[in-house]
């Protein structure tokens, strides 16, 4: 193919001189042949002559003719290291519905002595006697402030008077564990809160 090309570009220069040669014998011709005629001047450019044609293969496996195929990327499972972040999408927690409280009446806190009906022990637990309270010789009374709930239940406790706070712990944890019936104020169960003594003898 390298030796045809070469040929034609020796044969090129010859051809083109004579294809100008024969477009000017053939309007000669025309012009002598066609009286009154006017030739137009014509403007013709020649074209340098091509020295070298270049010839370029074709890629080595492929034909020339066709054209590579594209390039298809493999897909599979991507590899995972120690070090690669997966992203985890968690789904956004449903909002809980809000919750009303009911409206809860004002619960109204009386003395002993407002009270229609006084409450009642129920059940009073006797306060345990501390054992180093004991041999350290301590004795007396201890008087607490109680505070019932309407269901006679102890609310609070508060100390009024007592001789060692060891035994008013346990006098504390003697009342929280007693029961009383409600006091009633209009009809009505109500808080109330009320004095109670216990006393600590050694003898007893």
């Amino acid at each position: 193919m390298r030796q045809r090309f070469a040929s034609l570009n020796e044969k090129y220069g010859g051809i083109l001189k004579g294809s100008l040669l024969f477009a000017l014998v053939f309007h000669l011709l025309g012009f002598s042949l066609l009286p009154g005629y006017e030739p137009v001047p014509i403007e013709i450019t020649v074209l340098a002559p091509v020295d070298t044609l270049f010839w370029i293969p074709p890629s080595p496996g492929v034909p020339p003719d066709e054209p590579a195929p594209p390039e298809i990327p493999e897909r599979g499972i991507p590899e995972v290291s120690e070090d690669t972040i997966v992203p985890i999408i968690v789904p956004p927690m449903p909002v809980p519905p809000k919750v009303v409280l009911p409206k809860i009446e004002e619960v109204i806190l009386k003395s002993i002595g407002e009270v229609e009906i006084l409450p009642k022990p129920l059940h009073i637990v006797k306060p345990e006697y501390p054992k180093f309270a004991r041999m350290a010789g301590m004795e007396g009374v201890v008087v607490l402030k109680l505070i019932l709930d309407v269901d006679g239940s102890v609310l609070d406790t508060e100390v009024i008077q007592s001789p060692h706070d060891a035994l008013s712990r346990a006098a504390v944890v003697a009342a929280k564990s007693s029961r009383y019936t409600p006091a009633i104020w209009n009809g009505r169960p109500v808080r109330v809160w009320i004095a109670q003594t216990y006393r600590f003898d050694l003898r007893g």
